[in-house]
């Protein structure tokens, strides 16, 4: 029970120091921005400086230039890594198949508020984790057999990203070619944890 606790205790506060980072992320990606370790407003873009990486509470801090709030973007981003990377401790424990979907966790968060945002899937985002991922895989032991836990998690890409490209030729305007590459990523970390894909 206490190594749950810890396990927990620990995502929440790693989850909340990395919020900010991929609130960055999300701030600056669509516009292929250099990455600053400061927030911008959200009214007229002024740079926050450093103190906006506080996690959440840095939300009431002011805009220098016009007095306004950063933008509530950044604390629901902040709370959702948080929440994101604490379901994922309970569902992996301390094993090393959690950090690959640690990154994952962030990942899903950055590009699920730009979509809500913009309803795009920046590639700048999903090419490199989609070849991250796959680095993770090779190097990451994870729950199951080696060979087997890779062979599915490259099927799991092919079969995700096939039926999604397949339902983007049919409907370009219902499913974007950003879907195809989420649905890659996607079917990558799902079939790792199916070894037995193969087999279905």
């Amino acid at each position: 029970m206490l190594t749950v606790v810890a396990l927990v205790v620990t995502l929440i506060v790693v989850g909340l120091f990395v919020g900010p980072w991929v609130g960055i992320i999300v701030d600056r990606a669509v516009e292929r921005l250099r990455l600053e370790p400061q927030h911008r407003c959200s009214a007229c873009q002024t740079g926050l400086g450093s103190r906006s990486l506080r996690p959440v509470l840095s939300w009431t801090d002011h805009c220098p230039s016009c007095a306004g709030h950063k933008g509530i973007r950044y604390p629901i981003v902040d709370l959702a890594t948080a929440a994101v990377f604490t379901m994922l401790g309970l569902r992996f424990g301390w094993s090393p198949a959690l950090v690959p979907y640690l990154a994952l966790g962030a990942v899903l968060v950055a590009l699920s508020a730009i979509d809500i945002e913009t309803h795009l899937l920046p590639n700048v985002i999903v090419w490199p984790s989609i070849f991250a991922g796959l680095f993770l895989i090779l190097v990451v032991p994870g729950e199951f057999d080696y060979i087997a836990g890779i062979n599915s998690a490259l099927l799991g890409a092919a079969v995700f990203g096939g039926f999604i490209g397949l339902a983007h030729i049919i409907y370009e305007n219902g499913m974007g070619r950003g879907d195809v590459k989420l649905s890659i990523l996607l079917g990558l970390f799902v079939g790792w944890l199916q070894p037995d894909l193969l087999e279905a």
